[in-house]
């Protein structure tokens, strides 16, 4: 029995510092919304529409700070 339902992960695309003393990482914002825009395209082609999107988050910890990242979005289509 087939699913009306996909789900799919986008990772994000991380942008490290430029220095190796620099522990922030930053999400390139730019790359990732091409990511998530080119998932809904292509599954509109297959017959699916958006039907929910939740991030994902992940916690790290450097030199005793906890660092929070999205690791990526979760996507779930619903058959049309």
């Amino acid at each position: 029995m087939e699913s009306n339902f996909k789900t799919i992960f986008v990772h994000s695309t991380i942008a490290k510092g430029k220095s190796i003393f620099s522990f922030k990482s930053t999400i390139n914002g730019d790359q990732f919304a091409r990511d998530v825009q080119a998932t809904i395209d292509e599954m509109k082609g297959k017959g699916f529409e958006l039907y929910q999107m939740s991030p994902i988050y992940a916690t790290t910890t450097i030199l005793q700070t906890p660092m929070q990242t999205t690791e990526g979005m979760l996507m779930v289509f619903k058959k049309v």
